[in-house]
């Protein structure tokens, strides 16, 4: 009884690390260990003009030879090991033939979404259709503040794209395909933006609610210049180009934090938000006066 308990805790563990990476693959595929296989095989069955679909067929036919050969080793080992540990062996080898198939599935996928995107760009780039801004339009964005230094609150793709240098241009990038030129429009790469103060409102409060565990967690929100190629949605933009604008609001931080010190960096008015949640906060980003300009085409910095 006792060795069956230990091996249901040790399949739950197995089970939850193995949801664990599934969940985090899924937000940074880059991390995907078979993506780089899966990039090389998939690149030299198109190269032979092999169907996508093969190469499902071949990571399933690997799985299962996996499994065999895993298979085969066990019941020439499980015999000669202690009592319950022939169990951890068992659990251990069926967890990890469940995650080859499932990480690599998960893999080709995402190369088949990649694929899918340069497949729609009419005569080889779909991107032709996408204005190239010369002057800037003026967006909403929030930022993460560490220290005097600004970054994008999420890094999907590549942890270096989060980070805002002063005093130059951020340039997209996209973290996830190497195929295209962000911001692609089959593709969600690109820097971020929402047309209005109210919009950009309801996107703080929501990202507040769900990081409510982060007292010290300093916030810049605030206007942001965007320019070059650009993907037009409904409530925002994606740029190739971006630099903050002006005037950015700290929200929470620890006290020490000086709105002047990242002001100064960046080359930009800083000032520090009211201690507010919920409705009251919504209803004071939405009507910063500051923000309320006219929203056309802006100067773009040099």
């Amino acid at each position: 009884m006792t060795w069956a308990f230990l091996a249901l805790v040790e399949f739950a563990a197995g089970a939850l690390l193995l949801a664990h990476l599934l969940a985090r693959y899924q937000r940074r595929p880059q991390a995907n260990p078979f993506r780089p296989a899966i990039r090389w095989i998939t690149a030299r069955l198109q190269a032979s003009r092999v169907p996508a679909a093969v190469m499902t067929v071949l990571w399933l036919v690997a799985a299962v030879a996996l499994a065999g050969a895993l298979g085969s080793a066990a019941n020439a080992v499980i015999p000669r090991v202690p009592a319950g540990v022939d169990e951890t062996i068992a659990i251990v080898l069926a967890l990890g033939t469940f995650g080859f198939l499932v990480l690599g599935t998960q893999a080709i996928a995402w190369g088949a979404n990649a694929s899918g995107a340069a497949r729609q760009r009419p005569d080889g780039d779909t991107t032709a259709a996408v204005p190239d801004r010369i002057t800037a339009i003026r967006g909403f964005r929030i930022w993460r503040v560490v220290g005097d230094a600004l970054f994008s609150l999420s890094d999907v793709g590549d942890p270096r794209l989060a980070y805002w240098q002063p005093l130059r241009a951020h340039r997209a990038a996209c973290g996830i395909y190497d195929d295209h030129q962000a911001p692609h429009p089959a593709c969600t790469c690109g820097i971020y933006a929402v047309r209005t103060p109210d919009w950009i409102a309801a996107e703080l409060l929501g990202y507040l609610q769900t990081h409510a565990g982060d007292p010290d967690g300093a916030l810049a929100v605030g206007p942001v210049k965007l320019w070059g190629r650009v993907c037009e949605h409904e409530h925002g933009w994606r740029a190739a180009f971006a630099y903050p604008g002006e005037p950015l609001l700290l929200i929470g931080g620890a006290p020490d934090l000086v709105p002047e010190d990242l002001g100064g960096r960046y080359g930009v008015r800083c000032v520090r938000g009211p201690r507010l949640r919920g409705d009251a906060l919504r209803e004071y980003v939405t009507r910063l006066d500051d923000w309320h300009e006219p929203r056309g085409d802006v100067r773009r910095p040099d």
